[in-house]
């Protein structure tokens, strides 16, 4: 059994991606260490966009209660 650090948790993704993700990583100019820097930055960046889509469908519907 693997050991997670305290303050963290173990996330299981399918071989294929991880696959995907390490051809990425290993490209020559990639910007990334290792698949776990590019799965952190691409789960920040997608609850990112999903706050800002809330953030604007919040706006929309204070706007129609306006109207």
């Amino acid at each position: 059994m693997t050991m997670v650090r305290e303050g963290y948790q173990a996330l299981a993704l399918p071989k294929k991606i991880i696959a995907k993700i390490k051809t990425i990583v290993e490209e020559e100019n990639s910007l990334y260490t290792n698949v776990t820097d590019f799965a952190k930055e691409a789960i920040r960046e997608k609850i990112a966009r999903l706050e800002q889509g809330k953030n604007q469908l919040r706006k929309h519907h204070k706007f129609i209660k306006f109207v």
